[in-house]
């Protein structure tokens, strides 16, 4: 089995039509860097609060990928 890897993901969620910004941070594991962040936008998707059609306020900006180390 692949070993894990420790990300620290942050980011903003934003949208220049309405003027919603909003940053986000989150920890999660993952393979390799493309893998986390794929895994924080799932995140995201189905975790961030949502308009009124349930879609997202805005699109998804990562501006920082950091890796921690195992425990």
């Amino acid at each position: 089995m692949p070993k894990e890897l420790n990300f620290k993901i942050s980011g903003r969620i934003k949208n220049n039509q309405t003027g919603y910004d909003e940053d986000f941070g989150l920890f999660v594991k993952g393979l390799d860097q493309n893998h986390a962040v794929m895994i924080a936008k799932d995140y995201l998707r189905k975790n961030a609060p949502v308009l009124d059609d349930g879609k997202l306020p805005g699109t998804i900006i990562i501006e920082n990928i950091q890796q921690k180390f195992p425990q």
